[in-house]
């Protein structure tokens, strides 16, 4: 499982059945979590993360959709936004969004997105 250096620890649950002591020792947090049916576990996994990693030191990377990408300088249009992005892959795009608006409006986590 570990393709990784040797000394790099990974864990790997389901995020709803994680706590604070699962991931107390870690340095690095990556999320990449993405549902396509369930669209309300978006809303429920980032107030679980953020619950978990309250008061953390860990340093929380982000894997975000490519729908959330800017298109332009001034960061105000996103893939998303342009009238050819896939209409399939809209509903989670949005999804992405609202929980990216979450982080920037909590700053409770330590995060890189």
């Amino acid at each position: 499982m570990n393709e990784f250096l040797p000394q790099a620890k990974i864990a790997q649950k389901d995020l709803f059945e994680l706590d604070f002591k699962d991931l107390i020792d870690f340095d690095i947090i990556i999320d990449a979590f993405g549902e396509w049916e369930k669209l309300s576990l978006h809303k429920k996994h980032i107030e679980c993360l953020s619950k978990i990693l309250q008061g953390s030191k860990a340093k929380l990377f982000v894997i975000w959709g490519i729908g959330s990408l800017y298109m332009d300088e001034n960061h105000t249009t996103r893939l998303m936004d342009m009238p050819d992005f896939p209409k399939e892959y809209l509903d989670i795009a949005k999804q992405v969004r609202k929980y990216w608006n979450f982080y920037a409006m909590k700053k409770v986590l330590n995060g890189y997105m």
